[in-house]
């Protein structure tokens, strides 16, 4: 008979490298939609927006960490049960001043195939390309939570669909709106209110990271997050690194941090309240909370 000669690749991204990525995608889903391709409504019921702060999000996560991470090294021994361990091949994700694992599996890897050549230089190109999108393309997560934390303000907490009826067009009648035109609320849609906030802050020479109160992981959190990363990290990485190297590539990145959204809509309350963000549903709007014009 013959024999496939198998081999396992099992590429390694330290949990703490992707964790904050699987935030940003679980907070992507509640500002746009990947089918249509259209940013969300501030009111959007499906998804409902995603408001939570990195730290709140991980309290979330964390006691389902198994479901979503599954069990890497469990992985790894149910292979080299099966194929033994001379066919386990284990890679990191990154490595610094590297190229991606794609670039360095096709050059590296497979260069003894004729036809690599050509599918290196192709996928160095595709590399590049996806690099510059992505500088080019942040995601607002920031901006996007202080906007939402202003529109729920002027709404104390609620939709403006979350009141009665009659309520609503009372108000509306006795302040000459109609019903239709209250639809509108705000003068930008929510996505163009997050980019038109990000400018304001360009104009200013601010950034949240070094400029803007901020919310992070706490202590628990983060021994929580090293412990998992150092345990996968020693038996997976080929560079493991110390407990103390994670602790502190934790607390020094902004990574696992989000804008203190509450601190930073009052450090902006004109501009808020404003012209450039709001309009007949103003601050003081019969469905504002009593301290939102403070």
């Amino acid at each position: 008979k013959e024999k496939w000669d198998v081999h396992i690749i099992i590429v390694h991204r330290p949990l703490e490298a992707w964790f904050p990525s699987m935030y940003a995608e679980y907070r992507i889903r509640g500002m746009y939609n990947k089918q249509n391709k259209h940013w969300l409504h501030y009111t959007s019921e499906d998804p409902k927006p995603k408001e939570e702060t990195l730290p709140e999000w991980f309290d979330m996560v964390w006691p389902k960490i198994d479901d979503v991470e599954a069990d890497p090294i469990g992985t790894i021994k149910w292979y080299e049960e099966l194929f033994g361990s001379q066919a386990i091949h284990l890679q990191e994700m990154f490595i610094p001043n590297q190229p991606d694992i794609t670039v360095r599996f096709v050059c590296d890897a497979l260069s003894e195939i004729s036809e690599v050549p050509r599918a290196c230089e192709h996928v160095k190109r595709r590399a590049q390309k996806t690099l510059s999108r992505n500088s080019a393309a942040i995601l607002p997560l920031n901006e996007d939570l202080v906007i939402l934390k202003v529109s729920n303000k002027m709404f104390g907490g609620k939709t403006k669909h979350a009141y009665p009826e009659e309520i609503k067009h009372e108000w509306f009648k006795r302040n000459n709106l109609t019903y239709e035109y209250s639809e509108r609320c705000h003068n930008y849609e929510r996505h163009e209110a997050t980019l038109l906030f990000r400018e304001l802050l360009s104009s200013k020479n601010l950034t949240f990271e070094k400029d803007l109160p901020s919310v992070c992981l706490n202590e628990e959190q983060i021994n929580m997050l090293a412990n998992r990363t150092f345990y996968t990290d020693k038996m997976m990485s080929l560079n493991p690194r110390s407990y103390d190297d994670i602790i502190h590539s934790i607390k020094n990145n902004y990574k696992f941090c989000n804008v203190d959204a509450e601190k930073v809509m009052v450090m902006f309350k004109d501009w808020f309240k404003s012209g450039n963000f709001i309009e007949y549903c103003g601050w003081n709007n019969p469905f504002a909370t009593e301290d939102s014009s403070k």
